[in-house]
């Protein structure tokens, strides 16, 4: 039930701006501990419990840019979630 934040920095080596989106996925492993990433169902709430400062942004050339977020389970919520953060970069020259 309390509330954690982090960030993590991405990097942008092009000479272009870049623009990304950042997503949420399930991280699940499979018979055998082979992991795999799942899209989130109406059923997965607690994707519901992480929020991102700015989910969409845009990285300037050759620069770097911090994303923050915060993961707020309800009060009584058990361990044994895990997320994957999918990171994906949208069109060149689309603004954001």
């Amino acid at each position: 039930g309390k509330e954690v934040t982090s960030q993590f920095t991405i990097r942008n080596n092009n000479n272009f701006a870049e623009n990304y989106t950042v997503d949420l996925a399930k991280f699940e492993l499979q018979q055998g501990g082979k992991p795999v990433l799942k899209p989130l169902t109406k059923q997965d709430a607690f994707g519901g419990w992480m929020t991102f400062v700015e989910p969409q942004f845009s990285v300037a050339p050759n620069q770097t840019k911090t994303v923050k977020f915060a993961i707020t389970p309800p009060q009584g919520s058990s361990l044994g979630y895990y997320y994957a953060l999918i990171i994906n970069r949208t069109h060149e020259g689309q603004g954001v």
